[in-house]
């Protein structure tokens, strides 16, 4: 029996007057060498980008979902950037997260949630050094996937 492995990746860039969406999801079969989580890079990148070039604005919310779709997993990262004053703007945006798997939704979910707090700690030491200050949206969710829990701690972070 052959096994085929389904890789999608999918960018969207919504823009109105007042508001910007950008929208990143990957599906897979697996999580092999990181590859679902891999995109949450790709998205801050994205999101910074659009910051810069659509100056001024800043992050109105940042959500994530992760879910089991036709038989895979998908993660989904969405921010809402809105028009605003440039004492309001931000052009920087990172992120910080872990994605964890684990037959007990909490175990996954402390693992996921316990690796980000750490890379979270410094990444915000280092926004208030070169920017200032700084701004973190937590988001998680979890997922049932084949018998297993598969759980994401994000954090993203801003300089104001």
């Amino acid at each position: 029996m052959k096994k085929f492995l389904i890789i999608a990746l999918c960018l969207s860039l919504k823009t109105s007057q007042s508001q910007i969406i950008i929208t990143k999801t990957r599906v897979s079969s697996n999580n092999t060498k990181d590859y679902l989580h891999l995109i949450a890079n790709d998205f801050a990148n994205e999101v910074g980008k659009a910051l810069k070039e659509h100056y001024p604005s800043k992050v109105k919310d940042v959500m994530l979902s992760l879910r089991a779709v036709g038989g895979q997993l998908s993660l989904t990262y969405k921010a809402t950037l809105l028009k605003c004053s440039t004492q309001e703007a931000q052009r920087h945006f990172d992120h910080r997260g872990a994605l964890a798997v684990n037959m007990q939704w909490t175990a996954s979910l402390n693992d996921a949630t316990e690796r980000s707090y750490r890379q979270k700690d410094q990444c915000e030491k280092e926004f208030r050094i070169v920017y200032g200050g700084c701004h973190s949206i937590p988001r998680n969710d979890y997922v049932k996937y084949k018998n297993r829990w598969w759980a994401i701690q994000e954090f993203f972070i801003t300089e104001k």
